[in-house]
């Protein structure tokens, strides 16, 4: 099993969804749930195979009978009615039976069968087969069929999800060891608002806690709210319990830099920079833009001084 390497998945927010009232149970099935997901959507969607390569691959879950069992069905079917040819002696491997090296003719038969009847999911196992176990091949491509469904149900109703960045060891931690869920639905949260760019993000307390029960907008928040829901956001939105939240990040090296301006009411933060490194970006870009006011201040008197 190799493939090119996973650092970062990408899932929606709204996976999120019921993290912040859940139990240390259904936390570990969230994080089970966007691992699944976004080692298939990498693997899916943004690995590069070769043709060959995927069509040996697939002859080799093929004689391994791991593909899909609607494929292993059918196939069978074509071997017995000579539409697809094997070699059932040696199944792909040199006869000592260390290594698979199948014939050529063996490859394109696969690749012609599956290409002439769109069997697209023997493709996805076999892609899925660079990153995952064998046995963890159908259950990772289940989660991500249901999720890609219930993804374009959300986009009909709200138009499309935000969606967060996460480093892939990570994830596997917080499966390992789940973080209390406040702490990891704030995580997330910052993460969607930030994203993977290395700086940080201008943004207010109802904006994070909006990310952090699931939800792009109020309209979609409307949609799932519940009294548990509201009761634990208004909690996390006292002020000190708020504050407390944002040590906490800290604290585990989720939050690397914060800063905040006297008489203000928004939150400078990073993921990635410290708080000196905030401060010194937020006043470059400040300073970009009081340059860019003054360049348009002094092009519009100029132009009215002009004007004939």
């Amino acid at each position: 099993m190799s493939g090119q390497k996973i650092e970062y998945i990408i899932f929606p927010l709204n996976m999120i969804q019921g993290l912040l009232t859940a139990d240390e149970s259904k936390t570990k099935q969230i994080v089970s749930n966007i691992i699944s997901f976004g080692i298939a959507n990498f693997a899916l969607n943004y690995a590069k195979y070769d043709e060959a390569t995927i069509s040996r691959q697939a002859l080799y879950l093929f004689y391994r009978k791991r593909l899909p069992d609607s494929f292993m069905k059918a196939a069978s079917k074509a071997v017995e009615a000579g539409k697809l040819e094997i070699n059932d002696e040696t199944m792909g491997f040199t006869s000592d039976g260390d290594s698979f090296s199948p014939e050529g003719w063996e490859i394109d038969s696969i690749q012609r069968f599956i290409k002439s009847n769109a069997y697209n999911n023997a493709w996805d196992f076999s892609k899925l087969s660079f990153y995952l176990k064998a046995d963890q091949i159908e259950y990772c491509h289940s989660v991500y069929e249901k999720i890609i469904t219930s993804q374009k149900a959300f986009e009909k109703k709200h138009g499309k999800d935000v969606t967060a960045s996460l480093k892939l060891t990570l994830m596997y931690d917080f499966f390992k060891e789940p973080p209390a869920p406040d702490l990891l639905a704030a995580y997330i949260a910052l993460r969607s608002l930030q994203g993977r760019k290395h700086g940080y993000l201008k943004t207010f307390k109802k904006t994070i806690l909006l990310r952090m029960s699931g939800c792009k907008s109020n309209d979609v928040f409307k949609k799932i709210e519940t009294s548990e829901l509201l009761t634990r956001i208004e909690q996390i939105a006292k002020r000190k319990t708020f504050e407390k939240l944002l040590s906490r990040l800290a604290e585990r090296g989720f939050l690397t830099g914060r800063f905040i301006l006297p008489n203000t009411n928004f939150f400078l933060l990073s993921t990635s920079v410290d708080t000196i490194e905030i401060a010194r970006l937020f006043a470059e870009t400040k300073l970009k833009a009081d340059n860019s006011k003054k360049q348009d201040e002094a092009l519009k008197l100029f132009n009215q001084l002009t004007e004939k």
